[in-house]
């Protein structure tokens, strides 16, 4: 299914080769080897294909807060707080 892979802890990224000579190239996002998330578009090159697979996956650590909380998110400009 895929010849180049990309593990990060848990997640992989594979690249899938065209099916067929000049085809496109498709991503997939594997957690424990199970199907996490897929490519919905065609890519020319493996090298778009693992550049925007790259872009979709997060590590899990860094959706993590790092702020004060929930009162900085706030919408209001800081000196009205």
């Amino acid at each position: 299914m895929s010849n180049t892979a990309t593990s990060t802890f848990l997640y992989t990224l594979e690249i899938e080769l065209p099916k067929s000579p000049g085809g496109s190239y498709q991503w997939v996002i594997r957690k424990n080897g199970k199907l996490a998330q897929r490519s919905d578009r065609n890519h020319p090159t493996e090298a778009k294909a693992r550049e925007k697979g790259l872009m979709v996956w997060t590590p899990p650590m860094a959706s993590v807060c790092q702020s004060e909380g929930v009162e900085d998110h706030s919408r209001r400009p800081p000196w009205t707080r």
